[in-house]
């Protein structure tokens, strides 16, 4: 039963994790990751 409320933590830990992820690349590209539905990608 432990090994369910572990779940929690570790889901809220790797959230935290994925957005300071997004935050330091928006910050050094200032564009926001991912796809935007119905827009065209620019070409690199």
């Amino acid at each position: 039963m432990w090994v369910v409320y572990l779940a929690v933590p570790l889901g809220s830990a790797l959230m935290c994790y994925r957005f300071l992820q997004v935050a330091v690349g928006y910050v050094g590209t200032e564009r926001m990751s991912g796809h935007a539905h119905g827009v065209a990608e620019e070409p690199r």
